[in-house]
């Protein structure tokens, strides 16, 4: 990792976390991202390091191109994080079963192989279930089904669905995710 200092000015204060320092962190890879994710993909802009990155600013290198499987994954190394918006997550599993079944069939080949795969879902399990059991819902499925996906799926795959709550939440247990296990799968 690079650490570069710049001097803090009012054009580089941090907003999003008033703890970070004046350092920039450039990360030691590059995180792939899949060119349909051009419109409403993560970027990893403005990602502020934890306590053990003494709070830098990150600097992701990104790079797009087609991913066969999965959304984001790191340049040379087999983690692979898939990325839902509560919309598609929830017509996933309904509407579009089978394709979202044969991503997990190419996951679980993947962590067959020794690598490390995630679905991290931009919403909290809570809020699916509530909005699909509401007597209001007009959606195709119902809370039945996402607890049956839920509930099988990662053993039966080897992929964590992890609901991270919200976008940014989600977006930041992505580079987390990619951070940890790079870490791990490179030593």
């Amino acid at each position: 990792m690079v650490k570069v200092t710049i001097p803090v000015t009012a054009k580089h204060t941090p907003v999003a976390n008033e703890s970070a320092s004046a350092e920039l962190l450039i990360l030691p890879f590059t995180i792939l991202v899949d060119n349909r994710e051009r419109q409403a993909g993560w970027r990893f802009n403005s990602m502020i390091g934890d306590s053990k990155d003494k709070y830098a600013r990150l600097i992701v290198q990104t790079e797009e191109r087609y991913l066969k499987t999965a959304d984001y994954t790191i340049k040379g190394c087999p983690v692979f994080v898939e990325r839902k918006s509560k919309d598609d997550y929830i017509g996933s599993v309904s509407g579009g079963h089978v394709n979202f079944r044969k991503e997990h069939e190419r996951m679980a080949e993947i962590i067959t192989a020794g690598g490390k795969c995630f679905v991290v879902v931009e919403a909290g399990y809570a809020e699916i279930m509530d909005e699909l059991s509401s007597p209001e819902c007009i959606r195709g499925t119902d809370a039945a089904t996402i607890e049956g996906v839920v509930a099988s799926w990662p053993a039966q795959f080897g992929v964590p669905h992890i609901f991270a709550g919200t976008r940014d939440y989600a977006e930041r247990m992505c580079l987390k995710l990619l951070r940890t296990w790079y870490s791990k799968l490179t030593k």
